[in-house]
């Protein structure tokens, strides 16, 4: 994910500024996810599963939602405060999510333990698309039955990975550009900013690479 969102300012962006027109560009962006998602598909149908067993989510889907999401967000947003705006925005609402009510289960840190691998709201999400599609399209299945580590919610702290990806790959750009190695230097800086967030939030949300916590997320992303 990470790497992904560091090639998207090379490829879209170098494109943007010899004058493409948005209007193409999006279209290839949402070709492109789409392909990744149903590549993904097809090697669950080739590796063996049956078609009312198909895995909706997985690694290729993941990868084409936050491609098609962060790229399209990319085409009007290439600011860096503005990419940062939105990476925070979104694992502030990520965190605010995750203590939701699970229903028939109750409040997380209350009626049950606070990010329970079966009892939170990503997973009950998860099971209630499954159980759609399997009702209404007759397939789909969750990798470990009750819920997904590649699950539709988690898209959205994947979506920050992604961003901040692109924000690595805005200051290697410019510093390929400029011939100098400052917005490099500056971007390392963040690290201990980023390790120190992770510290103060892990009492609060620890690390939780299936649910991508934000406290996972900054530490894997530091730079």
């Amino acid at each position: 994910l990470y790497a992904m969102g560091c090639a998207i300012p090379f490829s879209i962006g170098r494109r943007l500024e010899t004058g493409e027109p948005r209007a193409r560009l999006l279209r290839e962006i949402l070709r492109r996810g789409v392909l990744l998602v149903l590549i993904g598909w097809g090697i669950g149908l080739l590796a063996g599963w049956s078609y009312h067993r198909l895995r909706l989510f997985g690694v290729l889907p993941r990868l084409g939602l936050t491609y098609m999401a962060c790229a399209c967000l990319f085409l009007w947003v290439r600011s860096t405060r503005g990419l940062w705006i939105a990476s925070v925005a979104i694992l502030l609402g990520w965190w605010l999510i995750l203590y939701l009510p699970v229903p028939g289960v109750g409040w997380p840190g209350r009626d049950v333990g606070f990010l329970d691998p079966r009892d939170n709201i990503a997973a009950w999400c998860d099971r209630q698309l499954v159980a759609w599609t399997q009702a209404h399209l007759g397939t789909g299945r969750l990798y470990l039955g009750y819920r997904d580590p590649e699950g539709l919610l988690g898209t959205l702290p994947a979506c920050a990975s992604v961003l901040l990806g692109i924000l690595a790959g805005l200051a290697f750009r410019r510093a390929r550009r400029a011939g100098d190695e400052a917005p490099i230097v500056a971007w390392s800086r963040t690290l201990l900013p980023m390790l120190l967030v992770a510290a103060a939030i892990a009492p609060l949300l620890p690390v939780n690479k299936n649910l991508r916590s934000e406290e996972h997320t900054s530490e894997l992303q530091s730079p």
